[in-house]
């Protein structure tokens, strides 16, 4: 029983943080530029998330969740990236507001971002 225990911990502790269904999960489009958005959503598509990648328009990124962060509704990830014969990795909180924006913060600055209309995305969280 114990054994089974630790390798329980083992496993889980190695899986993705976002294997399962996220709040982050969809397709996200631009939502700081004002020609790219069209009420409560983006018609420029930029970012997919899913399964635990973080894709962009040509970048992949694997995501491993840290945990939330205190006093937000809002999770720490580590993300490690490939694209265009590069590298890289980072640390990136995520954010879904009330109005339904997603907001990655890293050392970079904030991105914000808005459902598209073609794929389905988190709902609002309160």
């Amino acid at each position: 029983m114990r054994k089974s225990l630790i390798l329980t911990a083992a496993l889980l502790a190695t899986t993705p943080a976002l294997a399962q269904v996220s709040p982050y999960d969809g397709e996200w489009g631009l939502g700081d530029v004002p020609e790219c958005i069209d009420g409560d959503y983006s018609t420029c598509p930029v970012l997919h998330i899913a399964n635990g990648e973080f894709r962009g328009e040509e970048s992949l990124c694997m995501m491993t969740g840290v945990g939330p962060v205190p006093g937000m509704n809002a999770t720490l990830y580590d993300l490690s990236c490939q694209g265009e014969g590069d590298t890289w990795a980072f640390r990136a909180a995520l954010h879904l507001d009330v109005t339904n924006r997603l907001t990655v913060l890293s050392e970079y600055g904030p991105s914000i971002y808005l459902p598209t209309r073609g794929a389905p995305a988190a709902p609002a969280t309160k």
